[in-house]
Parts: C-alpha cells; structure tokens; sequence
C-alpha cells in the first residue's frame, strides 16, 4: 500500500512546487513591472524638471541685464509684445534680457523680487512685465506700455 501512496504524494508534491513555482514567478515579474514603471516615471518627472529649468534661450543668461522682460508662452499679451520686437528689430536696438515665467519658477521668483522694488504686490503683478533697472526702478506690466516703452527708447516713430 506504501508503494501506492508514495508516487500519489510525490506527483501531489512535485504539482504544488510546480504552482509555488509560477506564484513566485508571477510575484516577481509583477514587482519588477512595478518598480521599473515608477523608476521610468521617476526619471521623467526629474529629467523634465530639469528640462524646464535649463530651457531658456541665450538671451535669458544675461544676469547683469538693466532692462529685463517677464513673459509667458501661454500668455497673448506676451505675444503681442514677442511679435513687436520681432517685427521692429527691437533686440539690435536694445540691450535687455528675456525670461519666461511660466514654466521656471527661479525666473518667476525674479519677477516677483524686481516688482516689490516698484511696491507692486504680488496679487496685482501680471505678465507680461517689464522691469528697467538702468535709471532706478521702472516696472511695465502689458503689452501697449511696454510696446510703447520700446517705441520710445528705440526712438521708433
């Protein structure tokens, strides 16, 4: 009779292994998709923020800049002014710096500095927004004054 149950309890044995086996397998391979897919997104998420911090064009690396516009990408208003100073040639004219707020908070930290110096709090600054620092502290904020300040010191007529 032991020689009956022995290859019942052996096959009984080897199919349970064969299930802890695939459980196992199946554990791991969930677990690994797991923690390569927050890995994945983790490394997006810091190259993308990075991205954001270091995507400013030449222009915006001029950190003694007198004369410095604030805008944003998403903003018309900033647009408009963007479309003036292309059309005008304003950046041969004028020595300024250029640096967007929407996507980089260092920048957008900066402008909320360069208008307290004109006593403008931060519930009433908008964008776009200007700040001359060559002869004191002159704050501009949207598109027709500071189309009209480039008009003027650009002596456009």
């Amino acid at each position: 009779m032991r020689d009956k149950i022995n290859p019942i309890l052996k096959k009984l044995k080897s199919e349970e292994k064969g299930k802890s086996i695939k459980n196992l397998k199946r554990k791991v391979s969930v677990s690994a998709t797991v923690f390569f897919a927050v890995a994945f997104i983790s490394f997006c998420a810091l190259a993308h923020e990075k991205n954001i911090e270091q995507s400013t064009p030449a222009q915006e690396q001029n950190p003694d800049a007198k004369i410095v516009l604030y805008y944003s990408n998403q903003c018309p208003h900033c647009k408009n002014v963007e479309e003036y100073i292309a059309q005008n040639d304003i950046e041969n004219k004028i020595e300024f710096a250029q640096k967007e707020v929407g996507d980089n908070r260092t920048n957008a930290n900066e402008m909320i500095g360069k208008a307290t110096l004109c006593n403008i709090q931060d519930k009433s600054l908008g964008i776009p927004f200007l700040w001359d620092g060559e002869n004191g502290d002159k704050c501009l904020m949207g598109d027709k004054d500071i189309i009209e300040y480039f008009e003027i010191k650009a002596n456009i007529q």
